[in-house]
């Protein structure tokens, strides 16, 4: 009875992994999913930056640091997870056809972004707030390429639900029911979200505290999802993988944070002034009250 209750709960997931090819560059979901995730966590980031008086050049400017930063890092750490298991040296370069690693990401993304940012000399921590949520939307969505594409792998789900790849060039393919562990991080990504989106729009708390709240928060549920994985290198044999060491250390990075913006003194602001509209030329300013 339970293998019918799973085999009819059971999602068959039949994509092929490649849309097409031009030249010698293959098309893939994985690469056309995570195009659109960026477009939406920039979008989200810099439209909240403008909103908290970070003028759009330098919104857009910590976004495509952000950005370039996150992809170099994403394939980055995946290449140093998987570098036994690719053939040619020049495989670590195919980013668009999957084999990315979300810590690396953050990572990268991150430190880059902050880097312009403070190169600008902008006003650091409203800014990580805004760009928290940018950065764990567009993972939310990114996790759908890896969801369609079968490119992460799990454990066999004795849950009455479970997911199959079934198109023969996925690399699921053959593995039978697996859990859904990239849709559970899906899933966590969104609420984690919701809880730091209250936290800046809705109760305004002080600046920074998002920012410390999603390293705690995803490194947690990472930390958790991980164990249902296969796929990840082990840092300690059969005891802690790659994923989950950096959650380690992303919670502690968290911690810290929490305690810095804690102890930030008051005087010390939390994001740049409003800028008074320019006055045309020929007219005289208001005049003081």
């Amino acid at each position: 009875m339970v293998g019918q209750t799973l085999t009819l709960l059971t999602i068959s997931i039949g994509l092929d992994p490649d849309l097409f090819r031009v030249g010698g560059l293959t098309i893939t979901w994985h690469g056309l999913i995570t195009a659109a995730a960026i477009v939406v966590g920039v979008g989200l980031g810099v439209n909240l930056g403008k909103r908290f008086n970070y003028g759009e050049d330098d919104a857009y400017g910590v976004a495509v640091a952000g950005v370039a930063g996150g992809i170099i890092g994403a394939r980055a750490l995946y290449v140093m997870e998987n570098w036994k298991s690719m053939d040619m040296p020049w495989e670590m370069f195919r980013v668009t056809e999957g084999g990315i690693s979300i810590w690396g990401a953050i990572i990268g993304g991150i430190g880059c972004g902050l880097a312009y940012g403070l190169w600008r000399r902008l006003v650091p921590w409203r800014g990580l707030d805004v760009g928290a949520m940018g950065l764990i939307l567009g993972m939310a969505v990114g996790r759908i390429a890896c969801l369609v594409t079968g490119d992460t792998f799990a454990k066999s789900s004795h849950l009455p639900w479970a997911v199959e790849y079934t198109n023969v060039h996925s690399p699921g393919f053959g593995y039978g029911p697996q859990h859904p562990a990239v849709a559970y991080e899906m899933i966590g990504d969104l609420l984690i979200l919701g809880i730091i989106a209250l936290m800046v729009l809705r109760f305004r708390l002080k600046a920074g505290y998002a920012f410390a709240s999603l390293l705690i928060l995803y490194s947690l549920m990472r930390f958790g999802v991980s164990y249902l994985r296969v796929d990840s290198a082990f840092v300690i044999k059969d005891w802690i993988t790659v994923p989950q060491f950096v959650s380690v250390l992303g919670l502690g990075l968290g911690l810290l944070t929490m305690v810095v913006v804690r102890l930030r003194p008051a005087s010390w602001p939390e994001q740049p002034e409003p800028t008074l509209p320019a006055v045309p030329a020929g007219q005289s300013g208001p005049k003081p009250a």
